[in-house]
Formats: structure tokens, C-alpha cells, sequence
């Protein structure tokens, strides 16, 4: 895998801290479960959302973070993530839509 430019490096942060901005203050109990899967999912997801409809897969890497988050934390958690980030945009907006 080539490695990631700085700019990369910086949307990538960007986006983990608007998601981690959003949920950890109502659920910072769910950051200290499971030695931080949490953390690793939220950053698999910032790290893809730059390669959306650039790099193949990119949406199937999103979409099974997000379920494993549903699944195993909270669906609200979710929600937040699409909510604070361009994902709502990009395809996953219609699930805020179903809520």
C-alpha cells in the first residue's frame, strides 16, 4: 500500500475527531469497552471516507465498520457517524432517513 501523503494523513484526523467529537460525550463508556475497538473502527472509517468512489472497496470497508458498530456498541453511535461527517453525503444518508 503506498504510503499517505500529509495531506491524507490530515482529512483522516479530521474526520475521527468530528466522530469522536460527537459520540464521546454520550457514550464514553463504549470507548473503554473491548480495549478500544471502538477507536480502531472509528479510524478504519475516517481513513477511507478520502478514498470513497476512488478506491475499489472503500464502501464495503465503511459499511462493515458501521455495522459492527451497530451491532456490537450502539446504532445511535451510528447515527452520529454519518451524521458528523461526509458519509451522509456519499450513500449513507438514507439511513438517518429510515430512523
Amino acid at each position: 500500500m503506498a504510503k499517505r501523503t500529509l495531506k491524507e494523513r490530515l482529512v483522516c484526523l479530521k474526520h475521527y475527531k468530528n466522530m469522536f467529537n460527537a459520540i464521546e460525550p454520550k457514550y464514553k463508556d463504549e470507548f473503554n469497552k473491548d480495549n478500544g475497538h471502538l477507536k480502531r473502527l472509528l479510524l478504519t472509517i475516517a481513513s477511507e471516507i478520502p478514498y470513497i468512489d476512488k478506491r475499489p472497496y472503500s464502501h464495503n470497508i465503511i459499511g462493515m465498520s458501521l455495522s459492527i458498530i451497530g451491532e456490537k456498541f450502539n446504532d445511535k453511535i451510528v447515527y452520529l457517524i454519518i451524521e458528523n461527517t461526509p458519509l451522509q453525503d456519499r450513500g449513507w444518508g438514507y439511513i438517518l432517513e429510515q430512523v
